[in-house]
């Protein structure tokens, strides 16, 4: 069968048909879990370690067993970065999403298409956002705005006074965007509209819905006009700026991993071929297991594919 479709039927076998929502294990750990349990709130401890059930990882990484096939399949997967690239991943704050996009090796990072996060003012959204810019490969962006009311005070306040809202703006190279206001029960507007009781007293409830709406279909369009604009050759972010970006993170980033980061994605190898070698930005090793490899048996190469393929995972 040619690589071209052997390709195309393994980017469907990578797909989840829900996003996936990876969270740091533990303070201080380049290792993350699966939020697994979406309606329990995010506390530490809410994210235990991966394990195996009967032999299988979790649904949403059965991508990394597929890997497990044989050395080709694998090739052509952790080679195209598949698993990144054909998913939709999802971020409890800006925070973890920091951390995560953080860790990964850039190749993984520029494989990243499609990301939805929740636009939280006390998290770290400046570096969050400013870490976006050099996620090469992203053309969708969520933000869920639900926690933003404070800065829909008419006279007060305005979203363009939200921390991070000028890192936001400056992002390039969109495909969409897309403002996320709430649930069908409750929404951001009606967060506002709750603090208006004159709103409530007067029966003009929905003519000030309308009003509030029209202002987010505003902000929409305005964020969404900036961050759709090409790419320039010039770079989106400076050193400075990066650096600042990834010591956010509470573990210790390789200064190798930063000026990886910036490079084009042209200019990264992004596959690994027998023997050939990568380091990620937590500056873990990943080797390829070479096809003759005398020294471990078949079980223990494929363990320690497990073990380097997984690095930004605890499996």
């Amino acid at each position: 069968m040619p690589t071209e479709i052997q390709t195309k039927i393994l980017s469907l076998a990578c797909m989840h048909n829900e996003t996936i929502m990876p969270e740091k294990f533990a303070p201080g750990s380049t290792k993350f879990s699966l939020r697994l349990d979406r309606t329990l709130p995010l506390v530490p401890g809410s994210c235990p370690a991966l394990t195996r059930y009967q032999g299988a990882l979790p649904q949403e990484l059965s991508a990394y067993d597929i890997m497990r096939t044989c050395h080709r399949i694998h090739d052509i997967m952790d080679g195209d970065n598949l698993f990144h690239a054909e998913n939709n991943f999802e971020f409890c704050n800006t925070r973890a999403m920091l951390n995560y996009l953080v860790a990964l090796p850039s190749s993984r990072r520029n494989a990243i298409r499609s990301i939805k996060v929740k636009y939280d003012y006390h998290g770290i959204p400046g570096a969050a956002f400013l870490m976006l810019a050099v996620c090469h490969g992203l053309k969708h962006l969520s933000l869920d705005i639900f926690g933003m009311t404070n800065f829909f005070n008419p006279y007060l306040t305005h979203f363009s006074q939200a921390p991070g809202y000028q890192q936001l703006m400056a992002l390039r190279g969109l495909n969409s965007l897309n403002l996320v206001h709430g649930s069908q029960s409750w929404s951001v507007v009606d967060e506002i509209l709750a603090r208006l009781s004159n709103v409530w007293d007067s029966g003009a409830k929905a003519d000030s819905e309308q009003a509030v709406l029209a202002v987010i279909r505003q902000l929409e369009r305005d964020i969404r006009q900036a961050t759709t604009q090409k790419r320039t050759l010039r770079p989106l972010i400076g050193i400075g700026e990066l650096t600042f970006a990834m010591n956010e993170v509470d573990f210790i980033v390789p200064a190798a991993s930063i000026s990886d980061a910036l490079r084009q994605p042209g200019q990264i190898n992004s596959g690994l071929s027998p023997g050939g070698s990568q380091t990620t930005a937590q500056g873990a090793h990943i080797s390829l297991i070479p096809m003759v490899q005398p020294i471990l048996s078949e079980e223990e190469q494929w363990r320690e594919i497990d073990r380097t393929n997984l690095a930004s995972w605890d499996v």
